[in-house]
């Protein structure tokens, strides 16, 4: 089976991460790992991912500081792993540009399909990460708690 491209993980949890890199492997894609240190290197190195496939444990850690702004000039566009939203989720997914939103527990296709979605948007925009960012799937945020 021909590659698919490389997705780029960044999840606390090993057991997830083996099983993320699992099922995008069976779909022909490549994996790589990285952790909240080497996670912006990686995204900026010379062999740039497909796509970032970023935890929500991951993604709140960043976005405690500064780090949602580099997560957004970042070319490669983001799949977020996301369990209950809330409204403070949503705005820090809308700082951040995050491409699509897949909510946890995984079922059906859905994490596949948000990659391959993000992927072939990206492949086949002159821009990538504006064709991305025009057209995200990121729900409305829901009503005040």
């Amino acid at each position: 089976m021909p590659e698919a491209g490389t997705i780029l993980i960044a999840t606390r949890d090993g057991a997830l991460a083996d099983s993320l890199r699992f099922a995008l492997e069976l779909e022909g894609f490549a994996v790589r790992f990285a952790d909240e240190i080497t996670l912006f290197s990686s995204l900026t190195g010379t062999e740039r991912p497909t796509c970032l496939l970023l935890d929500q444990d991951v993604f709140e850690r960043m976005t405690e500081g500064t780090s949602e702004g580099l997560l957004a000039e970042a070319s490669t566009p983001v799949v977020l792993l996301a369990g209950p939203t809330t409204k403070r989720l949503y705005e820090r997914v809308s700082a951040a540009s995050i491409a699509k939103i897949v909510e946890k527990p995984l079922l059906g296709g859905a994490l596949v399909e948000a990659v391959r979605d993000v992927t072939t948007r990206q492949d086949g925009a002159s821009g990538g990460k504006e064709a991305v960012r025009r057209d995200r799937n990121v729900p409305p945020a829901p009503p005040p708690t």
